[in-house]
């Protein structure tokens, strides 16, 4: 049987998150959804997308965050959706306007936004959730779903 590229990649991830049992869980931010990953399955999973020297794994503002290199070699500042494994590079151009990102916010049952910024990776705002509390949120910027939630 031949091993593909693609084979010998998921069969490591597989291997480096059966090993990562051993990685140890943060506590959510307060607001946020659990997170699903360890940093260890953090770490096995970017070293399989191609990163390396992976380093600075750290649960933080309601989403992982690690330092590394691209494939290319330059340094690159990641966040990490806690729950999916989504990958948000710090050098990213979002496809989604601040006006999209504000209808996204507003179907999502969030209100009076403001302070709107796209920063490494994420688009970040302040706003009014359902319940009426000023909450600090990231958002994914390719379909508009919110990554973490933290109350202000």
């Amino acid at each position: 049987m031949s091993v593909t590229p693609i084979t010998r990649t998921a069969m490591a991830v597989a291997l480096a998150l059966a090993a990562a049992g051993a990685g140890a869980k943060q506590p959510p931010a307060k607001g946020a959804p659990q997170q699903a990953l360890t940093s260890t399955e953090i770490n096995a999973m970017l070293t399989a997308q191609g990163y390396r020297d992976v380093h600075d794994v750290e649960f933080k503002d309601g989403v992982w965050q690690a330092d590394a290199k691209s494939g290319d070699g330059k340094h690159v500042d990641l966040k990490i959706d806690p729950a999916t494994g989504r990958v948000y590079p710090d050098e990213m151009s979002s496809p989604m306007s601040e006006d999209e990102l504000r209808a996204a916010l507003s179907a999502s049952g969030y209100s009076k936004v403001r302070d709107v910024e796209f920063k490494d990776g994420l688009w970040q705002a302040h706003a009014e959730n359902n319940a009426g509390k000023d909450t600090k949120v990231q958002v994914d910027p390719r379909d508009g779903k919110v990554v973490a939630a933290e109350n202000d």
